[in-house]
């Protein structure tokens, strides 16, 4: 059961229904009561909610809840006799699902929302770091943090950029824009997002901006959206504003391993996270391979500890 036996959703269960542990859900309408309690509450300063950051979170992946609790900050903040309006969720194409393990980050992510919006030409902004330091993660974080800025989101696969036209030829599908070929693609779906705007597309893996230079924006056409360009090279710098991705923080590193692992001890997370190089990739890696084989934070630690001594 989802609620107790009056039939009222509780706040612990709320948090059971969002981690998706519940078969049966309660009815939609009792949730919907809950969620209105809550705000209210939160809005006399009873409970401790933050809107705009859980919103921003849970948007992404729990869209029929979120929506709910949308509604309810909107009616408790609308002045009475007053209705409130909010701009309609963006178009997306091709954005990946959100990491719903996605941790920290959030200075990285101020600062990239920062330079995107400065009036200092910071309209495309590249990502630089090693393979595995979460690049990609950041950008598609940023893009469901940030989404409600933007009318349409676009994510394009630049690894190999003599693909990138025919996932523009795709998009421009997106766009209601028809019988567009590869070659005629590119401009068109900029032309168009000038009445889309405010656009974000994100250039996953690209390499220097040579072999993608016809695929980015120039002049007028990237005037009313943000691109951002994720990349281990180097080269950028006279093409757009660089951003350089370091590993985690140990704070982050630990939080991370604390967050997926189930008995994880911050002296042991703390460990593993040391020996892993605070790469993120590494670390989600170690929490998939402890939850998978039911592995305890001790003996994983050891596992490490002694590969690396070998």
């Amino acid at each position: 059961m989802a609620y107790d036996e009056r039939k009222v959703l509780t706040r612990s269960s709320l948090s059971d229904l969002l981690a998706g542990k519940f078969t049966k859900p309660p009815p939609w309408e009792r949730v919907s009561a809950y969620v209105t309690a809550c705000v209210r509450a939160a809005r006399a300063g009873q409970i401790d909610l933050s809107c705009e950051e859980e919103l921003a979170r849970l948007r992404g992946d729990h869209a029929t809840l979120t929506d709910l609790f949308e509604t309810a900050v909107r009616e408790t903040r609308a002045p009475q006799g007053r209705t409130s309006t909010s701009r309609p969720r963006p178009a997306t194409y091709r954005l990946p699902p959100r990491n719903t393990n996605f941790t920290g980050r959030e200075a990285a992510l101020q600062e990239l929302r920062q330079r995107l919006t400065s009036r200092n030409g910071g309209a495309m902004q590249v990502v630089h770091g090693l393979g595995g330091v979460g690049k990609t993660q950041l950008a598609v974080e940023y893009a469901y943090l940030y989404r409600s800025e933007y009318r349409f989101v676009a994510f394009v696969d630049a690894e190999d950029p003599a693909l990138v036209a025919s996932q523009f030829a795709s998009l421009a599908g997106e766009l209601g824009l028809a019988e567009v070929s590869s070659e005629q693609a590119i401009p068109r779906v900029y032309g168009e997002l000038m009445d889309h705007g405010p656009w974000l597309i994100i250039f996953d893996n690209g390499e220097r901006p040579g072999p993608l230079v016809d695929a980015l924006p120039s002049g007028d056409l990237g005037s009313n959206g943000h691109v951002i360009v994720t990349t281990r090279l180097r080269g950028w710098s006279s093409r757009a504003g660089v951003m350089h991705l370091d590993v985690f923080p140990r704070r982050e590193a630990v939080e991370l391993l604390a967050r997926r692992v189930c008995g994880m001890t911050t002296v042991v997370a703390a460990r593993i996270a040391e020996h892993l190089g605070d790469l993120p990739l590494a670390l989600e890696q170690a929490a998939g391979y402890m939850d998978y084989n039911q592995t305890a934070p001790e003996d994983y630690l050891a596992l490490v500890t002694s590969r690396l001594e070998t």
